[in-house]
Formats: structure tokens, sequence, C-alpha cells
């Protein structure tokens, strides 16, 4: 199956990316470990993206609309 995104890219980005706070990475954690479907929340760089979009925006409110 082909990648969305390159392989390469990830791991850089990944690589160049803050990682989450502890508080995060701990919800992280949990729902991985507790949900039947952790595959459906938004991962670490999607959320690190997702939030330098709302501060490059000066977004006050965002309404995230998820389609499990």
């Amino acid at each position: 199956m082909k990648e969305i995104v390159d392989p390469a890219v990830e791991a850089y980005a990944e690589a160049h990316t803050t990682p989450p706070v502890t508080l995060l990475a701990d919800l992280t954690e949990e729902t991985e470990r507790t949900l039947e479907a952790p595959q459906m929340m938004v991962g670490a760089l999607e959320g690190r993206f997702l939030e330098t979009l709302v501060f490059a925006t000066g977004a006050r409110r965002v309404l995230e609309i998820g389609t499990f």
C-alpha cells in the first residue's frame, strides 16, 4: 500500500518537531491502551500542525469535526 506521506518526510518532521508535553503523551498512551480504535486519534505531528494553524491565523475558537 502506498503511503500518503513519504516515510523520509515523516521522519524529518518527527525529528524537527517539539515532542508533546507530558500530559498529552500520557493521554496518548492511555488512549492506545484502553480504546478499541486508538488509531482514530490525531497523531502528534498532525496535532502540532493544527496548533500551528491556530497560532498562525490568530484563531480564538476552533471546531474540530472528526469523521469516525
